[in-house]
């Protein structure tokens, strides 16, 4: 059927920014900053009924973010994509809504 086929499936879905959007940025010397770990990562004050709310609308729920830390070498993708899964883990049990996927850390190479 493919993408013009008559019988394709439409999904509505939202495109949600992880820090500064839906965890509260760290911020350090006036420049913010993603959670360096699970002490710092702290759910923005509306996060919680908003993810509810789209849910309760029929919404897929997809969680992007833009990790430069990977491309500057301060990081490893592999440690954002660990400190994601915990972060889906964590927005789960606080909000009790499905996050459907989570995408992202930026690199070069």
């Amino acid at each position: 059927m493919g993408i013009h086929g008559g019988d394709a499936v439409k999904n509505k879905a939202v495109f949600l920014d992880r820090d500064g959007v839906l965890n509260q940025a760290v911020v350090r010397n006036g420049k913010p900053y993603p959670p360096a770990n699970e002490a710092e990562l702290v759910l923005a004050p509306d996060a919680k009924a908003a993810l509810r709310e789209l849910k309760a609308q029929g919404f897929l729920l997809l969680v992007v973010t833009n990790q430069p830390d990977v491309a500057k070498g301060i990081t490893t993708r592999a440690a954002v994509e660990e400190q994601s899964s915990r972060w889906m883990m964590f927005l789960f049990v606080i909000t009790r809504t499905r996050i459907t996927a989570t995408a992202g850390s930026r690199s070069r190479g």
